[in-house]
């Protein structure tokens, strides 16, 4: 089968296998340091190569990367296990598994025939002869470069062999499984995994384990002294298995990628976490009032709104939020940061998910509808608003007045007509208003824009208020009515004298 390759047409190429196709996935950067790991092949910046992979293809680098993951994480945990000559050591087989082949970083299928995998490991076993140039190396050249780095490998574990005999030694030794530890205060926690019950509960933090082994290891988190330390910032860990994904976050190791849409994670359980957002799934439920969530921080998060917990404050207003997250949005307020902007228009948000209900403005997406009249909104809150003009509900009522409004921002716009307050000044003229919408309307009278046509007569106007009051007079439409003689007037200050001739006041 003869394969053409078109080179004006890169962006349609798989950069493995060179075939044309419909789909593609974008080698972002974390893609291409799986690619590079595997293949041995450097993908440069804009080097005029296809930069992309088809399906079939981005299956095969992840298998071959998780599988690769797999056979690290082994010898790590055996390594760990000689190392630190730990008592309670414990192979999880299936957790190991789970983690480096997990399900959603598309996994070895055991459905592949076994001729597959013989020829994989034949094909695996030659190109692991291969130097970087790509030339094949002798076998006595082969063993000799395992050899040496066989002998780095014995040479970092007696460093850490000999970093380890400097700790402090462990003076304080359990009774009953003979386990040493630093201090008086971690050997009483450690009793907690020898309870008369034979019960596995934690009563630090009311957590129950699946058994006496898990709760001896779950009990570490809790002990002032961790065995297992980072060289990096100094943080310590209960279990080394916790320090070996702590430290994938300094080299910037990403071993865990979605295979909807390429990103990368340095735990399992973080990859499994963000999978819900493409599934919808949300499995932790808020006790209180049913909410779903995809995380247990999620939770812990929302269980502040019940409780009105706000611990984080502004320096600037001393105004407080629930979340820190939600601080520095606020921030954003006093410093006029806007760090997002519309790509389509250019305008500037301080928060991100302003940008996409901005852009329902350009795509004319309207996703809330009244189920009344079927208007449209492009936010929630707008259509709660407006449901106000139908039940007639106004929860905003002015202190000078009395006059009720629907909108907090409508009642703040009428107070300035007590207060003759107008802070909306002109730049070409002295006028000044009290809102930015009839600012807006007069700057159009300044260059004569009168965007509003009637379709009757082809008269324009600067606002569409005045062009649909004006098309009453075409369509003879008379909305406002006079409740004590029922006579009809087309516009509302019409009726408003009329009725003094009644002796109502509006």
């Amino acid at each position: 089968m003869s394969l053409t390759f078109h080179y004006m047409r890169s962006d349609k190429v798989c950069r493995a296998c060179l075939k044309e196709g419909p789909e593609f996935i974008s080698m972002k950067a974390d893609l291409k340091a799986i690619y590079s790991a595997c293949t041995g092949i450097s993908v440069e910046e804009n080097d005029k190569l296809p930069s992309n992979l088809c399906l079939e293809c981005h299956s095969e680098i992840l298998r071959t990367y998780n599988f690769r993951e797999l056979c690290r994480k082994s010898d790590s945990i055996l390594h760990d296990n000689i190392k630190y000559k730990l008592e309670d050591f414990v192979l999880n087989i299936q957790e190991i598994v789970d983690e480096c082949l997990s399900e959603n970083n598309v996994i070895l299928r055991l459905e592949n025939n076994s001729s597959n995998h013989a020829q994989n490991i034949v094909n695996t076993n030659v190109e692991s002869n291969q130097n970087t140039s790509g030339e094949f190396l002798s076998n006595e050249t082969f063993m000799n470069e395992n050899v040496k780095q066989f002998d780095k490998v014995m040479e970092k574990t007696i460093e850490n062999q000999k970093e380890l005999n400097k700790r402090p030694q462990c003076s304080f030794i359990c009774k009953k499984c003979k386990e040493g530890f630093y201090s008086q205060h971690d050997l009483s926690i450690h009793n907690i995994a020898h309870p008369e019950t034979e019960v596995p509960y934690c009563n630090l933090c009311d957590k129950t384990c699946t058994d006496l082994k898990a709760l001896k290891r779950h009990v570490r988190i809790h002990m002032q002294h961790k065995k297992f330390s980072c060289e990096v910032c100094e943080k310590g860990f209960s279990e080394s298995g916790s320090l070996t994904r702590h430290l994938r976050k300094h080299r910037g190791e990403k071993k865990h990628f979605c295979s909807s849409c390429g990103k990368g994670f340095y735990e399992s359980i973080r990859l499994k976490e963000h999978m819900r957002m493409h599934s919808g799934e949300k499995p932790v439920r808020c006790d209180r009032c049913m909410k779903g969530f995809t995380t247990m921080n999620g939770l812990k998060s929302h269980m502040k709104s019940h409780t009105d917990e706000r611990n984080y404050v502004c320096d600037i207003c001393n105004k407080s939020f629930q979340h820190s997250f939600v601080l520095t949005k606020h921030l954003r307020v006093h410093s006029g940061e806007k760090p997002y902007d519309c790509k389509i228009c250019g305008k500037k948000f301080s928060q991100s998910h302003y940008v996409k209900i901005h852009m329902r403005q350009h795509t004319g997406e309207l996703p809330y509808t009244c189920d009344i009249c079927m208007k449209g909104f492009t936010q929630n809150h707008h259509l709660q608003v407006h449901s106000r003009v139908h039940s007639g509900y106004k929860p905003y009522v002015c202190a000078t007045c009395g006059k009720t409004f629907a909108r907090s921002g409508d009642l703040h716009k009428h107070t300035r007509s007590h207060t003759g307050e107008k802070p909306f000044c002109c730049d070409l003229c002295p006028k000044a208003y009290a809102t930015s919408s009839h600012l807006k309307v007069h700057k159009r009278t300044h260059n004569d824009e009168r965007k509003f046509v009637c379709t009757y007569c082809g008269s324009a106007f600067f606002e569409k208020r005045t062009l649909r009051v004006h098309e009453r007079k075409h369509t003879g439409e008379q909305p406002y009515l006079c409740t004590t003689c029922n006579k009809t007037f087309s516009q509302s200050g019409a009726l408003s004298v009329h009725r003094k001739k009644h002796k109502i006041v509006a």
